[in-house]
């Protein structure tokens, strides 16, 4: 929120700008001990246990892997077409 200030500083701008504004519990003094009850033991934020669906299906994901250089003709072209509007 605030990358200039010292690090020094940013405990007390927590305090003060982002801790009025969210639930208690989100204020954890030991961020691994947080993260594996997120993660592993599986509760939310207010030790809820959190269910996961899972049916052993996985859904299909595209991927646009195409790879265009700048020596490809449909960019060469275009690079082209950019210029002779300019002039």
């Amino acid at each position: 929120m605030k990358p200039g200030l010292h690090w020094t500083v940013l405990p007390e701008k927590h305090r003060q700008l982002v801790a009025p504004h969210i639930h208690p519990n989100l204020v954890q003094p030991c961020f691994r001990k947080y993260l594996w009850r997120a993660l592993f033991v599986r509760e939310d934020y207010l030790g809820k246990p959190v269910v996961v669906d899972d049916d052993g299906t996985d859904e299909p994901i595209q991927f646009d892997t195409s790879v265009v250089f700048e020596t490809d003709s449909t960019v060469a072209k275009d690079v082209t077409d950019l210029h002779s509007h300019i002039d």
